[in-house]
């Protein structure tokens, strides 16, 4: 057995190969030609995030770290997300993946990875440190008052030149999501390889004012995954749109696997709808995040910790603020309402406030799926003082951290 990485390009012909017998999903030739271009189109692609096994030279087992960078708030983090772990049916049930998992967990922390997320099965990636934080947002449209709404924009197929202003549109919708991806143009562009499944809706001047992504290719569904618009005509633009390309008529009510407060659907709240939103349980295997590097990603959000200080009652905090897990322990040193230090600390240097959490449960609060009360309800999680409970409710409130479909791995 040998544990090593992608280095030529048979290596990559290799995993798309192993990746597309091992997922029968869909047919054999769309899978490998779908990780074909991911490994050979996506900007964050590197060969050496193909971990792997091989057996007397073939590759036999193999997982991917698949970067993306993602907000919080005007802060940006490199998350790490896992995807892609297989196994060659001759070769299970000797431990490759545990071993694989484990190398890739010492290549994020080595490689400055302060977080890292994935989809998962049940019962299995807790013991790696991974635990449910993302909800699942499912919006059910009453199709017989949608089928009502018409555009005064102009719907078209989606050009390359497109894609600066689709860009745009999305930016404008999600950027003030946690968990959203920062996407690129070449990023974008690997995304809509199915050009029947975009629709764009156009100005006078023949601009994008709004798009949106349709179909679901493991469910075989037609939702709506993805939708962003300029204003209100442009959303009733592609809903129409959205209901009049639909394969068969969509009763009662269409999908849409949105958040209730973001802009597509608040432009159409006036048409009612029903929202329902799924909370893993522990165990379950699905939105799974885990910390890497404690430290680094309370540094990297540093921007969004102090705009939310900015906006409360501890513009004067000066004690310092400890959150101590069984891993790591890190302060805050504040100034003028402004985090201006982050540094690891030593239980015997820990003065002012302190919180102390398991390493595992911590990310829930650090991404806004659980607020400071549950985490202090729920597990044995303890803090210094009322204050404190009332500085962390500040600094990690709860929030909704969503990665849209179209951006899974």
């Amino acid at each position: 057995m040998e544990l090593t990485f992608a280095k030529t390009k048979t290596d990559l012909e290799e995993i798309a190969d192993l990746m597309a017998k091992t997922f029968v999903r869909r047919s054999y030739f769309d899978f490998y030609q779908q990780r074909m271009r991911y490994q050979t189109e996506d900007p964050w692609f590197k060969p050496e995030h193909s971990r792997l096994i091989r057996e007397n030279g073939k590759i036999v087992s193999h997982v991917s770290i698949i970067e993306k960078p993602v907000r919080f708030g005007p802060a940006v983090v490199k998350l790490a997300g896992i995807g892609d772990v297989c196994t060659h049916p001759n070769a299970r049930g000797k431990g490759y993946a545990q071993i694989l998992m484990e190398d890739a967990l010492h290549y994020m922390k080595e490689h400055g990875y302060p977080l890292t997320m994935l989809y998962g099965i049940p019962n299995f990636y807790h013991k790696f440190g991974y635990i449910e934080s993302v909800k699942d947002y499912k919006l059910l449209l009453d199709t017989n008052k949608a089928l009502k709404v018409t555009g005064s924009y102009r719907v078209r197929p989606w050009r390359e030149g497109d894609l600066p202003a689709m860009l745009k549109l999305y930016q404008d919708n999600f950027q003030d999501q946690i968990l959203t991806v920062v996407r690129t143009t070449a990023y974008l562009r690997r995304l809509l390889t199915e050009p029947k499944r975009i629709i764009l809706a156009v100005d006078d001047t023949d601009q994008p004012v709004g798009y949106a992504h349709v179909w679901d290719d493991i469910t075989r569904q037609y939702v709506v995954n993805e939708a962003a618009a300029a204003n209100l005509a442009a959303a009733q633009t592609l809903l129409h749109a959205i209901l009049a390309q639909a394969p068969q008529p969509l009763a009662p009510a269409l999908e849409i696997r949105m958040s209730p407060r973001w802009p597509f659907v608040r432009q159409l709240q006036h048409l009612g709808s029903e929202t329902k939103i799924r909370a893993y349980g522990e165990g379950e295997g699905n939105g799974m995040l885990a910390i890497i590097n404690l430290q680094q990603l309370l540094a990297k959000i540093k921007p969004l910790l102090n705009q939310r200080l900015q906006q409360s009652e501890f513009l004067n905090l000066s004690k310092p603020l400890t959150l101590a897990t069984e891993q790591e322990s890190v302060t805050l040193s504040f100034k003028q309402g402004e985090v201006i230090k982050v540094e690891a600390s030593r239980p015997q240097s820990r003065v002012g406030l302190l919180v102390q959490a398991n390493h595992r449960y911590l990310v829930r609060n650090l991404v806004g799926y659980w607020s400071i009360d549950e985490l202090l309800t729920l597990t044995n999680a303890r803090v210094s003082d009322d204050h404190c409970r009332c500085l962390l409710a500040v600094l990690l409130p709860e929030t909704e951290p969503f990665m849209l479909p179209l951006d899974y791995f």
